[in-house]
C-alpha cells in the first residue's frame, strides 16, 4: 500500500494533498477515500450556497390529491363506524383516480367489522368512476370481508357493474 502525504503551508490557510494509488484527496475529507471519490466545492460562490440552502429547506410539496387525504385520515378516527362514514363518502366521489380507489380499498380492509368493510365496498363498486382497475383489484381482496354473504354481495355488485 503506498500512502504519500505532503503538507502545503500558505500564509493564509493549511492545504492537504494526501494521495493514495495514485488518487487525490481533496481539501477536507476525512479518512481514506475511495479510489474514485472526488469532491468539489466552489467556496467563492457564497450565493449559491444560500441558494442551495433555501432549496433543502423548502416544505415538501403534498402530492396526495384530495381523496387521498381524505383516505388518510379516516384512518386517524378512532371508532369504525366514524372510518366508514368518511371512506363512504370518498366511495361515492367521481373524481377518484384508480390509485385513490386501490387505497380506499386497502383503507376498507382495515376498517375492522365485516359489515362496514361491505358497507364500502359496495358504495365504491357501485360508483360509475370505477375503474376497471379498481374492479379487479377490489374482486382480489373481497376476501377481507369475513363472512361470505356479505363478499358474494360485492361480488355480485361488481359483475353486475361490468362493462
Amino acid at each position: 500500500m503506498f500512502n504519500i502525504t505532503s503538507i502545503l503551508r500558505t500564509s493564509l490557510s493549511c492545504f492537504t494533498l494526501a494521495i493514495l494509488f495514485g488518487c487525490a484527496t481533496p481539501t477536507g475529507t476525512t479518512g481514506t477515500p475511495a479510489r474514485d471519490q472526488t469532491r468539489v466545492t466552489d467556496d467563492t460562490a457564497p450565493a449559491a450556497a444560500e441558494e442551495r440552502q433555501a432549496t433543502t429547506n423548502a416544505p415538501a410539496q403534498d402530492l396526495r390529491t384530495e381523496a387521498r387525504r381524505m383516505i388518510d385520515s379516516a384512518a386517524k378516527l378512532t371508532f369504525s363506524s366514524e372510518r366508514t362514514d368518511l371512506l363512504k363518502r370518498v366511495a361515492a366521489r367521481s373524481d377518484l383516480t384508480e390509485a385513490d380507489q386501490i387505497a380506499l380499498i386497502d383503507a376498507a380492509c382495515e376498517v375492522g367489522f365485516s359489515e362496514h368493510i361491505t358497507a364500502v365496498m359496495l358504495t365504491l363498486a357501485r360508483n360509475p368512476a370505477f375503474t376497471a382497475g379498481g374492479r379487479t383489484y377490489m374482486s382480489e381482496h373481497v376476501d377481507c370481508i369475513v363472512f361470505s354473504s356479505q363478499r358474494k354481495q360485492v361480488l355480485d355488485v361488481l359483475a353486475g357493474a361490468a362493462p
